[in-house]
């Protein structure tokens, strides 16, 4: 593993971006959004099916300038969204051997951007972050005694589908917005088994707090996974 953290600090102090190195090396993937949205998708479930016309989020792929430099990124914008919404980011990572197992660990570094009519910001953030070998996907959950429901094709009662997540909290409090945030879970690694075509698919969400005027921007997003 440490021979593996050197050869990525190698190729991220050499410049090397995810087109360098993927998938030449199985050890990880790089986005910096340098080149656009990288294939990552947005969608949202939890919620009444009667609310989906109303929404207003998107992903868009835009520069900014932060700490004296301007930087590309990619921007996750909320506007409307219902309260206890789960908004989600997915990739699929390829070209790894199929049906094998791998632990997985994550490096996301982020900032936020708050609209100046908030009269208060969110200060607590619990991310989902998961893995699974099968493409997460918003689905019509059909009720017989309530209102329809679009709900994550992961989560459905009595699924088989090979998923394993884990909660990550940013706490805000007492700290600037734009602030760059950095996430990861290398105290607490997941382990998936990729599917029939040697791949795996990334979910990273949060549930919407009461308050959905503001947009989570993207500065990098690293992968790591480790045959095991």
């Amino acid at each position: 593993m440490k021979k593996i953290i050197w050869l990525i600090g190698l190729f991220l102090l050499l410049g090397c971006s995810e087109e360098d190195f993927e998938p030449a090396l199985d050890y990880f993937s790089y986005f910096d959004f340098i080149d656009g949205n990288q294939n990552w998708e947005v969608s949202a479930s939890n919620f009444s099916e009667k609310l989906e016309e109303s929404f207003q989020y998107e992903l868009i792929h835009r520069s900014y300038f932060f700490d004296g430099n301007n930087k590309t990124t990619l921007e996750l914008k909320l506007k409307e969204l219902p309260k206890n919404a789960f908004v989600y980011l997915r990739n699929n990572i390829k070209g790894l051997k199929p049906e094998t197992q791998y632990q997985i660990t994550f490096e996301i570094d982020q900032q936020y951007d708050f609209a100046s009519t908030l009269a208060s910001s969110p200060n607590i953030f619990n991310y989902k972050v998961g893995f699974s070998n099968v493409k997460p996907e918003s689905v019509l959950l059909e009720e017989n005694d309530q209102e329809n429901k679009i709900a994550l094709n992961l989560e459905l009662p009595n699924s088989k589908i090979n998923y394993n997540t884990i909660t990550i909290t940013d706490d805000l409090t007492n700290q600037p917005n734009n602030e760059m945030r950095t996430l990861d879970n290398f105290d607490n690694p997941l382990i998936i088994k990729t599917n029939e075509n040697g791949g795996f698919w990334v979910l990273y969400g949060h549930t919407i707090n009461g308050i959905s005027n503001y947009s989570i921007l993207f500065d990098t997003i690293i992968i790591y996974y480790d045959e095991i």
